[in-house]
């Protein structure tokens, strides 16, 4: 019913609604996993009569990168929330109503973004979406979208000298930790991603003449409107620190 939070009040403005935001209506977790899978392996050398040994260990990980809902940007329900109310995804043409949007892109030239080019671009958009697709004629569902499975890597190296100190055996130990081993080997891999555009409508008041609400897709343009291209992709790699490769070592005494 609620992912929780630290007080009553943001419980209850972060979770994401299609109408009554007081309504309880069971959805997924923010943080289910449907799938993992993961992989451990380590292995011990002892050498130099048995005064030392050196340890090589890797887990591998594979799961989807989190989840997501899909929103209009906007207050739909009027509870003063302006991105919490889930998104209708139109089957066709005749269950969205689309608004010419006139869009500057310097002092004196504008161009009209019209509302068939809006249907057009966003059909497209819903159809290469594979949630958005199987969801035509619903209402998305509160954590309803699945972010690309990611895989991780990381390896480990542990290095011991076994030292005899008043009879007893005390180890000095180094470690090596290389986390997302996959970014180090190839600046491509190991890379999460993250939704594009959550938000993927924008709600622009009722219309005047039928009291229907009305939209925009605003999502095409950067830059000159007439030169560019629609958005045509639900996911972009994330660059961030959690998609790079990191290292770090360690020295450790083991008193025995």
């Amino acid at each position: 019913m609620n992912d929780g939070g630290s007080i009553a009040q943001s419980q209850w403005r972060d979770r994401v609604v299609s109408g009554d935001p007081n309504e309880n209506v069971a959805s997924y977790s923010s943080y289910m996993q449907a799938h993992r899978f993961n992989a451990y392996g380590s292995y011990k050398l002892n050498y130099l009569n048995e005064k030392a040994a050196t340890t090589f260990g890797f887990t591998y990980s594979v799961a989807p990168a989190g989840r997501f809902s899909y929103t209009y940007s906007g207050d739909m329900n009027g509870d003063g929330q302006i991105s919490n109310d889930l998104m209708y995804i139109p089957y066709g043409e005749g269950d969205i109503l689309l608004k010419d949007k006139v869009i500057s892109y310097n002092v004196s030239e504008k161009f009209t973004y019209t509302a068939a080019q809006q249907w057009a671009d966003l059909d497209k958009y819903i159809s290469q979406d594979a949630y958005l697709n199987s969801r035509r004629g619903k209402y998305a569902e509160r954590n309803g979208a699945e972010l690309p499975w990611s895989a991780n890597f990381d390896f480990k190296v542990i290095q011991d000298f076994y030292i005899n100190v008043g009879g007893k055996k005390n180890t000095l130990q180094f470690t090596l930790d290389v986390f997302n081993l996959g970014n180090y080997v190839s600046p491509q891999w190991g890379l999460g991603q993250s939704s594009l555009r959550a938000g993927l409508l924008s709600y622009t008041g009722n219309d005047a003449t039928t009291g229907k609400p009305s939209f925009e897709f605003p999502h095409r343009y950067q830059g000159n409107p007439t030169s560019s291209v629609p958005l045509t992709d639900s996911f972009q790699r994330s660059f961030g620190l959690g998609s790079r490769w990191q290292a770090q070592f360690g020295v450790r005494y083991i008193f025995n």
